[in-house]
């Protein structure tokens, strides 16, 4: 539990640290006249899913990752295959190391099961005769 508690926490200070330089940068580039995009939307707790996460984590870079790496290699078409693609260029993007690249592939994994899941879930209920969307339930 500490172990969990303590990468918890390590998590958090990162996001803070990430979150103050660019609210800085930001508000530098407001005090400019430039509208740069609010590059952290929710806190790191806000979150109820992995692609949740990343899709607000650094808006203008997956903006950037999603319109010239995503969409071209087949984007919802090949969804798994172009998020593995998108996030292994993202763990090589910061270094050329086997530990980055693991990551990404377990970030894409994280993705493709919570898809899958999603899908199944959202089928599921189909079946049973609830709408695709329900209006009760909250979205990100």
């Amino acid at each position: 539990a500490l172990g969990v508690t303590a990468v918890y926490f390590a998590l958090n200070i990162l996001w803070l640290k990430f979150l103050v330089i660019w609210r800085l940068a930001r508000a530098w580039a407001l005090a400019d006249g430039i509208d740069p995009p609010e590059n952290m939307r929710r806190s790191l707790n806000n979150h109820y899913s992995v692609s949740s996460f990343w899709k607000s984590w650094h808006v203008s870079y997956n903006k950037w990752l999603v319109r010239y790496i995503y969409i071209p290699v087949g984007g919802k078409r090949r969804r798994v295959a172009a998020t593995t693609l998108t996030f292994l260029f993202v763990a090589y993007w910061h270094d050329v190391q086997a530990h980055l690249a693991a990551w990404g592939g377990l970030n894409a994994l994280f993705i493709a099961l919570e898809v899958a899941v999603a899908g199944a879930a959202r089928r599921r209920a189909e079946a049973a005769g609830f709408p695709s969307r329900l209006p009760f339930v909250y979205r990100q």
